[in-house]
């Protein structure tokens, strides 16, 4: 910035002639060049108070945009914490819906039965119904000895509590009164099969394990065209996308009724996991 000039000493009536006249001139002399130095003061100063306002705004538009951008970083926080919460309750249902499921395959019964083959009855303690459908292979045991003492046989009848069990093996002997039934995957005294995923068309057999992969999108599961009583096929729900938009699963009945239709079902609802069993000509295939 320009420097301003000082002022010489003015002259005084009490200064000689020649000492007035020498301070007159300089003074004279520097009054000519003050306004010139002044404007130029001004307008630098003005410049200077210019730059100042602009330099002001610009902060101002930058902290705003930081405010912008501070705002978007919290609803995308936001968004994430929903995901995160959506993703755990998705996890929870999921965890929830696999421990329901594996309960009704399961009951308990206080009856008093005696060991052996044949058709026995036994009231079951749970509230809530069980999966014992028509022809399904259970196992009972004595619930204070299951390794020693059981009975092996096909659902007959149940309408809860009560259940109807035609037993073709024992091991074990005596009447008892603490009892464990527990649904069986397989034909009862054959090894379980192997479970297989599947992910494309497949025409399955009795006894098949199947996981099912729907991710790619929907297709058809066939049924075997001939079946027997008590033939069953576990099917779950591989990736989780049975109720997803164009990934739905199809059960081709294949000439046979499902659950007394002559129609093929469509499975839709996610992480199901259940067994085709079949019941005969009347019913067909039933879900268990």
């Amino acid at each position: 910035m320009t420097t301003l000039t000082v002022a010489p000493d003015a002259p005084s009536r009490n200064d000689d002639p020649t000492t007035f006249a020498s301070k007159a001139d300089a003074f004279v002399a520097w009054q000519e060049n003050f306004p010139t130095e002044m404007n130029l003061v001004i307008g630098e100063v003005q410049t200077a108070a210019s730059n100042a306002a602009a330099d002001a705004a610009s902060a101002s538009v930058d902290a705003a945009s930081a405010d912008v951008d501070a705002t978007a970083a919290a609803l995308s926080a936001a968004s994430a914490n929903s995901d995160a919460a959506s993703a755990s309750a998705s996890a929870a249902a999921a965890e929830t819906f696999a421990d329901e499921a594996g309960l009704v395959f399961v009951a308990t019964s206080t009856t008093s039965n005696t060991i052996g083959t044949g058709s026995k009855s036994f009231t079951v303690v749970e509230a809530t119904a069980r999966a014992f459908g028509i022809g399904s292979n259970i196992r009972v045991a004595r619930t204070s000895a299951p390794t020693t003492t059981y009975m092996d046989g096909i659902v007959t009848a149940y309408t809860h509590p009560s259940v109807t069990i035609s037993f073709t093996s024992s091991t074990g002997s005596g009447t008892h009164t603490d009892w464990t039934l527990t649904v069986q995957g397989t034909t009862v005294g054959s090894a379980p099969s192997a479970w297989q995923v599947k992910t494309t068309t497949y025409t399955a057999v009795a006894g098949d394990r199947l996981f099912i992969d729907t991710s790619g999108g929907a297709w058809t599961l066939t049924l075997p065209a001939s079946a027997t009583l008590g033939d069953t096929i576990e099917l779950c729900d591989y990736a989780g996308t049975f109720g997803d938009s164009g990934k739905n699963l199809t059960l081709g009945r294949n000439g046979l009724l499902i659950m007394g239709l002559a129609e093929n079902n469509t499975v839709s609802t996610s992480y199901a996991a259940f067994r085709c069993v079949y019941s005969g000509a009347t019913y067909g295939w039933r879900f268990a």
